[in-house]
């Protein structure tokens, strides 16, 4: 019924060739070229450390001018003492009590989990997260 016959390809030749062609190497690509001579950074210093270097500050003492100086805080204390003052007056935070101000030096039980265990059973610690949402038992 059926037969094995062979045929060659009687239309358009392909590109595919029989033949494989290898490279004499191992892996197939270029060999990677390694430069171990260059330095990365673009200062070499060969006995400080490769940090940058710190400008050195001139004198903080500049001379000034005493009137000029006496005449702006002349000009500026009035302002300045009467918004000290309103804000010495001011009830914005008068009844706000840090957390740190409560004297909670008491520990009290909210909540206790009891179950019956094994005699052989042995818990050695346990510990809750931060929120309270989880606890681990060892």
């Amino acid at each position: 019924m059926f037969s094995v016959s062979i045929r060659d390809c009687t239309g358009f030749a392909t590109g595919e060739s029989k033949e494989k062609s290898l490279k004499t190497n191992f892996a197939q690509t270029e060999i990677l070229q390694n430069d171990e001579k260059n330095c990365q950074v673009p200062q070499r210093e060969s006995v400080q450390v490769q940090t940058d270097t710190k400008e050195k500050k001139g004198d903080i003492f500049v001379e000034f001018d005493v009137d000029n100086l006496s005449n702006f805080l002349s000009r500026v204390t009035p302002l300045v003492c009467s918004v000290l003052e309103k804000n010495a007056k001011s009830q914005a935070f008068h009844q706000y009590n840090l957390l740190s101000d409560k004297d909670d030096s008491t520990i009290s039980c909210k909540y206790l989990l009891e179950k019956s265990l094994p005699s052989d059973f042995c818990c050695n610690f346990v510990s809750w997260n931060s929120v309270g949402t989880a606890v681990a038992a060892a």
